[in-house]
C-alpha cells in the first residue's frame, strides 16, 4: 500500500471515529469498552507514526520520527495483534448502530495495519 493511500486511509479513520464518538455518552458498557479501546488504538498509532500525527495537526511528537527497526516494527505488530484481540472481546451486538460501524472500520484497519508490517516489509 503506498504511503499516501495510508494516510487518506487513516485520516478518514479517524474522522470517522470523532464523528460517531462526538462526545456523545455511551449507550452501554460495551460502547464504553469500544470508545476507549479506540482511542488508544488512534492515540498508539500517532504515537508510532509521529509524522502522520504532524500532518493530522497533532504535534506532540514533532521532536521524533517514526522507527523502522526489526524490533519495533515487531513491537507495533504485537502491540496491533492486541488491539485486534481486544477489539474481538467487544460485544458488537451490544454497540450502538454509530460505533457498530465504527468497530467494523477500526478491525478493518487494525487488520490492514498488521498485514502491511508482517506480510508486506
Amino acid at each position: 500500500m503506498n504511503n499516501r493511500l495510508a494516510q487518506v486511509k487513516l485520516v478518514l479513520a479517524v474522522a470517522v471515529f470523532c464523528m460517531g464518538t462526538g462526545g456523545a455518552r455511551a449507550a452501554s458498557a460495551a460502547d464504553a469498552a469500544f470508545e476507549k479501546l479506540a482511542h488508544d488504538c488512534i492515540e498508539d498509532l500517532l504515537r508510532s507514526r509521529p509524522e502522520q500525527a504532524t500532518q493530522l495537526g497533532d504535534h506532540r511528537y514533532d521532536d521524533r520520527l517514526t522507527d523502522y527497526s526489526p524490533a519495533a516494527l515487531a513491537a507495533r505488530a504485537e502491540a496491533l495483534r492486541g488491539q485486534i484481540a481486544a477489539l474481538a472481546k467487544i460485544d458488537a451486538a451490544a454497540l450502538t448502530g454509530a460505533n457498530r460501524v465504527d468497530a467494523q472500520i477500526l478491525k478493518g484497519e487494525l487488520d490492514a495495519m498488521l498485514f502491511t508490517i508482517v506480510e508486506e516489509q
